[in-house]
């Protein structure tokens, strides 16, 4: 059993793509260091909607991977992967319209008070 893991982990090593691994730590890197100076130069609701939309983003992509090793097929892994960032970026969107319009809100009501 144990010899037919290691030549199973072999096969996928030698079939994955390491140039789509390196691009993704250098995406995550440049996403690391546009967090930083968004901390800095942002206001906060969009900062709530850009954490909201990287915390997502990085969990649906090891989501994705994992389904996608478990049934070894890359296009669902492609296909799974951008479905799920639509669906993330649409609802990140959304979260942070509402948040900011009912932050714009309160600070209206608060100038009559």
């Amino acid at each position: 059993f144990v010899h037919i893991v290691r030549s199973l982990i072999r096969t996928y090593i030698r079939t994955y793509d390491h140039s789509f691994v390196r691009s993704f730590v250098r995406s995550f890197l440049r996403t690391l260091f546009v967090r930083l100076l968004v901390r800095t130069y942002v206001p906060s609701f969009v900062r709530t909607y850009i954490h909201s939309f990287v915390h997502s983003y990085v969990r649906t992509f090891i989501r994705s991977i994992v389904h996608s090793y478990v049934r070894t097929n890359i296009r669902t892994l492609v296909r799974s992967f951008i479905h799920m960032s639509v669906q993330i970026y649409v609802h990140s969107f959304a979260r942070s319209f509402v948040c900011s319009f009912v932050s714009s809100f309160i600070s209206f009501v608060r100038s009559f008070v």
